[in-house]
């Protein structure tokens, strides 16, 4: 109820803020794919050659596969398109295979 009373008196907080405009940050892609290409080779899924996703915890032989995706398109994204196929080959073997 008193909600209801003070709510109509009051403006909204984020009405006078100023509007900002979206930060360019730099990102080294060359680095990034570099960084992601030293996660598969070092693996320690040898079987699998997925990327870790928890490396150095007690769920690191464990993988989670909506990361492994978002992983898979982040190596799409910087052109990496070798190892988006080799990891997506592992779901597909187990999927159809």
């Amino acid at each position: 109820m008193l909600a209801q009373a003070l709510l109509p008196t009051r403006d909204v907080p984020w009405k006078d803020r100023v509007a900002t405009n979206a930060i360019d940050l730099p990102l080294e892609s060359k680095r990034l794919a570099l960084d992601l290409l030293r996660l598969h080779v070092a693996t320690n899924l040898p079987a699998t050659y997925l990327i870790p996703t928890a490396p150095q915890t007690t769920a690191a032989r464990f993988v989670e596969t909506a990361q492994e995706a978002e992983l898979i398109k982040l190596a799409v994204a910087l052109g990496e398109h070798a190892l988006a196929r080799e990891l997506l080959e592992f779901y597909w073997q187990k999927s159809h295979g």
